[in-house]
């Protein structure tokens, strides 16, 4: 790599570098732990999605309970986002082909012990607390998490489906304005 000399540009990189913030350090000894009694299904599905994504299966259940803590506004608007570029009628047609799992699978005997993130297992004690005062059924952690990450596996096997839609139509609407195709 070339050294850079202007002193503009190292002015610019070394403000870019101090507003970086660091990354916090999860030391897994020290980490909240919590155990997943689920179907081997479910916990296999968790580590499908994780390795389509370039994550472990810790890190693909964090990111289905974090969504779920959050509202699941990100995937529900990936989801508009897709529909308006599809249309309702393929978008109907296409979920018609995906697996979607049944949560009459989801209580087995696998056991999963998962390290969270500082805070998260409060906030998922805090959120299963705010559903029972509402009038909500009575719900437990387990069930609240077992809850997220069969939606999150839903959620993501019906945006995959879309994208790859997407990828397609993109790819043909290319292929004819180069003249590919007649």
């Amino acid at each position: 790599m070339r050294e850079v000399l202007n002193p503009i540009a190292l002015r610019a990189l070394a403000a870019a570098r101090a507003s970086m913030p660091q990354r916090p350090i999860y030391r897994s000894r020290t980490a909240d732990k919590f155990v997943i009694r689920a179907s081997t299904e479910l916990l296999k599905a968790m580590t499908e999605l994780g390795k389509v994504q370039g994550r472990s299966a810790n890190s693909e259940i964090i990111c289905a309970v974090l969504e779920s803590l959050e509202g699941r506004r990100k995937a529900n608007v990936t989801r508009k986002v897709y529909v308006a570029y599809l249309g309702e009628e393929m978008v109907a047609h296409l979920m018609g082909d995906v697996a979607f799992f049944s949560e009459d699978h989801i209580r087995g005997e696998a056991k999963s012990v998962i390290r969270l993130p500082d805070g998260i297992r409060g906030a998922v004690a805090r959120e299963v607390d705010r559903q029972r005062s509402e009038g909500g059924e009575l719900r437990s952690m387990q069930l609240w998490v077992l809850d997220a990450l069969v939606w999150w596996i839903n959620t993501q096997r019906a945006n995959y489906a879309m994208l790859g839609a997407c990828v397609s139509m993109d790819a043909e609407e290319s292929a004819e304005s180069e003249g590919l195709f007649p």
